[in-house]
């Protein structure tokens, strides 16, 4: 006979449990694990959020967010800038020739929320362990979007994440315990995620727990998947291939140094467009001509 228990792992115990409601819920009610109080803060975050039934509402899930997470730093004497989130500051009312719209201020729309992965594999984790999370003003959660908190989580200023985009800093062994059994095993451990300032997630994309970096004002094409690294002005689709490049929008901000009520007040960008045109031609390729006598001029 074949003895499948020498490849057991004598830490794990396996039972049937007929009363399942009332046995789950122990650890559930247990609040003295820190990971345990930080889940039941994105819990009832997300709850806020799917309520949500106006702009003062997603505005105040936020800044409700804000505040629990700095009474848990203070409760577990957190580093000052463990949880960091500026969502100050008024709406911003946007009127142009066609209508008008509403910027607001850093804010969670119907149903966005953060979760915490597996939480109840966690449960030994001490409060220094609990993912770091900045994030920037007037940056906006569209509706449905999901950030899974399995590492340190760092998004800066008036950076969207469109309808149903979701940010996974999780992974599952592929290689170990099939299917639902994977489900039962603790986390591996995720590298921080950098989000740069006016960074656009487009709707029901996937960033997943191998994008380290997604660029100033860069872009991520709608229902893509992207696992790798993504530059500072560029556009990428599926699978991070590369679709272009922003080179008039990076010599603008950084150059111009805008603020968001700069930004908004422009509408020709093609303006922008030729004025890099020009600078690029009169400085940068008169530079390269000199040097390279064989680069291309004009």
């Amino acid at each position: 006979m074949l003895d499948i228990k020498k490849f057991y792992d004598s830490s794990i115990n396996v039972t049937s449990v007929s009363k399942i409601d009332k046995e789950i819920g122990k650890y559930r009610a247990n609040k003295t694990q820190p990971i345990i109080e930080f889940n039941s803060i994105l819990i009832n975050t997300r709850k806020k959020s799917q309520s949500s039934n106006s702009i003062y509402d997603e505005i105040s899930t936020m800044q409700f967010f804000k505040k629990e997470l700095k009474t848990l730093s203070q409760q577990y004497k957190l580093s000052s800038n463990h949880f960091q989130i500026d969502s100050d500051g008024d709406p911003l009312l946007i009127q142009n020739e066609t209508g008008e719209h509403y910027i607001s201020p850093t804010h969670f729309e119907k149903g966005a929320y953060f979760s915490s992965p597996h939480f109840d594999h966690e449960l030994n984790f001490s409060s220094e362990r609990i993912p770091k999370i900045h994030i920037g003003k007037f940056t906006r959660f569209g509706q449905g979007s999901a950030v899974n908190v399995g590492a340190d989580i760092y998004i800066g200023d008036c950076v969207w994440l469109a309808p149903g985009s979701t940010l996974l800093r999780q992974e599952h062994n592929a290689y170990g315990q099939p299917s639902i059994g994977s489900r039962t095993m603790a986390m591996t451990t995720q590298p921080p995620i950098h989000i740069a300032d006016y960074a656009w997630i487009g709707r029901d994309a996937i960033v997943g727990w191998g994008a380290r970096y997604i660029g100033k004002c860069s872009i991520v094409g709608a229902r893509s998947f992207i696992n790798k690294w993504v530059g500072d002005y560029s556009i990428v689709g599926d699978h991070s291939k590369i679709l272009g490049y922003l080179p008039y929008k990076a010599y603008f901000m950084e150059y111009y140094s805008p603020s968001l009520k700069d930004v908004l007040q422009i509408s020709d960008w093609e303006k922008i467009f030729e004025e890099w045109k020009n600078y690029y031609s009169k400085n940068i390729k008169t530079a390269d001509c000199k040097n390279h006598p064989n680069t291309a001029c004009f």
